[in-house]
């Protein structure tokens, strides 16, 4: 199924949320992301913590809505960015190094 939820919600643990909605499941995809806002860094950093909540219940694949290359390469030098940036590429690593079977769509 299918299920939406704040990341930015406070007092959300995002890695205990996702760690007991996927229990039982095969795969997770994240779409999570968001460009241009004050809270960028938290609500783009936000998969990498899900990604520890779906390995902790035993999940085996795991799909990324990453950013493009070209992106990078583009926002590397652009200050608005570095948040969004930096919390894209926290959630990258931590799907790439925790997950033997992923799928990131850049």
């Amino acid at each position: 199924g299918t299920l939406a939820f704040d990341v930015t919600q406070a007092g959300l643990d995002v890695t205990k949320a996702v760690e007991e909605l996927s229990k039982g499941c095969t795969a997770v995809i994240s779409t999570i992301g968001a460009i241009g806002t004050e809270k960028d860094l938290k609500v783009n950093s936000a998969t990498g913590l899900a990604v520890l909540g779906a390995k902790a219940a035993g999940v085996d694949n795991f799909v990324y809505i990453s950013v493009a290359p070209e992106v990078k390469e583009f926002a590397k030098d652009i200050d608005f960015l570095k948040p969004y940036m930096t919390g894209k590429t926290f959630s990258q690593d931590a799907v790439t190094s925790n997950f033997k079977s992923y799928t990131l769509i850049e």
